[in-house]
């Protein structure tokens, strides 16, 4: 910019399809399994199930290929991914950047059952079971339309995510060889998912309308040679926890939103007229909760010699989770008595040993 070969404006535009390979092919081949869940009353007591105890089925296609397919307009997805920064050299061998990205996803594909319209659904307001005397809604299928399948994949005019964020980030060089990079990041994904098939999945489908809070992921790694051939290196990293997977009738999860996602299990107990086995219903709304953030350090030493003339030996030992953190990477995420538990946790510290031989 300036004409001293120190400082560069950097951007770019793309456009990239969603890769299909033998996946769109795979999900509407006629040999596919199938599964159904009906009620079960073992009157005997004998821990056998028998025709005369089961419930009525609720899929009317079990034993025959699932009633989906393809719009014939149906669009592949794309995003499209904007960036533009500025990179300086402020010391030799030491340059700083900063950069915006934006990343848009398009031609998003829902499934609609055409013989189940979002009319044959009937609204029930249920109490929240966190006793705060507010109601949620749950929506029970009509009768008559249970068990009826013509799903069609097709792509919305509406639904869509946006991911936006920023970057600072180091890149140095030592004339000994020693290297340091790291940075800061800090975005967050916007997703409006409201043309779905099940009413249920409507509540808080449209992020626009809350405060989904930034993250901010922050990671340093740098090498340093000793003498004697020694090498050592180390990562640091510290993110936003990521939450449990959302119930089945809710929108995709974000990839780059955290929330700790709650969500209650309606079935009969609550609603008697239930025609579903049961519907989720989530309880905060996004960006409500997270998960605890999750720092890692990891580091590594080797040391290189020469055998032969023709074999170069490298030991090395790496050690994981140097620090022993164990921060919650999942929980429980049904109200209930146990909702919250610890499910996974980060990995415990690692120690790994290795030797690697060129000749």
């Amino acid at each position: 910019m300036f004409g001293d070969g120190k400082t560069a404006i950097k951007g770019a535009a793309g456009r990239y399809m969603q890769q299909e390979a033998t996946g769109f092919a795979d999900k509407y081949n006629p040999l596919v399994q199938g599964s159904d869940i009906v009620t079960w009353n073992d009157l005997n007591r004998d821990d056998i199930a028998q025709d005369s105890e089961l419930g009525a089925a609720n899929n009317a296609t079990l034993g025959v290929r699932r009633n989906i397919n393809p719009d014939p307009d149906l669009e592949r997805p794309y995003q499209v991914l904007y960036n533009v920064g500025v990179q300086r050299e402020v010391w030799t061998g030491v340059s700083l950047s900063a950069n915006y990205y934006r990343r848009e996803y398009h031609h998003m594909v829902y499934t609609r059952n055409l013989a189940v319209p979002l009319n044959a659904y009937v609204l029930t307001n249920i109490p929240d079971p966190r006793g705060n005397g507010d109601t949620l809604p749950a929506y029970n299928l009509q009768r008559p339309f249970l068990g009826l399948v013509n799903e069609l994949d097709t792509t919305s005019p509406n639904n869509k995510r946006t991911y936006n964020g920023f970057d600072v980030t180091m890149n140095g060089r030592g004339r000994n060889g020693a290297t340091l990079n790291g940075g800061v990041n800090v975005g967050h994904t916007i997703s409006v998912l409201c043309d779905v098939g099940d009413p249920n999945a409507l509540r808080f489908c449209d992020q626009r309308q809350f405060q989904i809070p930034w993250s901010t992921t922050i990671k340093i790694s740098g090498t340093y040679p000793l003498p004697y051939g020694l090498r050592v290196s180390g990562v640091f990293q510290s993110a936003d926890g990521f939450g449990p997977t959302a119930p089945a009738n809710t929108p995709p999860a974000n990839p780059d939103n955290h929330d700790a996602t709650i969500n209650y299990q309606v079935n009969r107990t609550i609603i008697p007229a239930l025609t579903q086995t049961q519907v989720n219903v989530l309880l905060d709304p996004p960006g409500f909760r997270y998960m605890p953030r999750v720092t890692q350090l990891d580091f590594s030493a080797a040391k290189t010699f020469r055998a032969s003339r023709s074999v170069v030996l490298t030991p090395q030992v790496d050690v994981f989770n140097a620090l022993n953190v164990n921060p919650v990477l999942t929980q429980v995420s049904t109200f209930g008595p146990v909702v919250g538990n610890p499910v996974t946790i980060l990995n415990p510290r690692l120690v790994r040993f290795q030797m690697r031989v060129q000749f």
